[in-house]
């Protein structure tokens, strides 16, 4: 499978109690939508969910980690690999936990300056 199954099984409650009740999208009134960083080792878990939603095909899901060409996943949650699923890298070096703090300031600052309604957007991060 890759990953850490074990990641996913820890957090797959909270992530879908959160997916169904909690985080909002972008076209959220009031917002630009949550961010949720997740811990990249539950990936796996994610992509069964996005095939089960039908925004995976089985063709991608079963080329895992073999995302050349776009035929596949990736192996961890990464922008420049999947731009059209994953918002945020979160695995290299714990770098999740830091950018979900910086996210969650930025949107701060947008909203106190006046530039963006961020009054709506919450920062999700799944750590451990």
């Amino acid at each position: 499978v890759g990953g850490h199954i074990g990641t996913f099984a820890s957090v797959c409650d909270m992530w879908e109690v959160g997916m169904n009740h909690f985080f909002r999208g972008k076209k959220f009134p009031g917002g630009m939508g949550d961010q949720v960083y997740m811990q990249g080792h539950a990936a796996p878990g994610a992509y069964a969910r996005a095939y089960i939603e039908g925004r995976l095909s089985l063709e991608k899901i079963m080329n895992f980690r073999q995302e050349v060409d776009g035929k596949g996943v990736s192996s961890y949650p990464h922008p420049r690999l999947m731009p059209d699923f994953w918002e945020n890298p979160t695995v290299s070096m714990g770098i999740g936990p830091l950018a979900s703090v910086l996210q969650a300031r930025f949107f701060r600052y947008l909203h106190l300056r006046g530039l963006a309604d961020t009054s709506g957007s919450r920062v999700w991060c799944f750590i451990g």
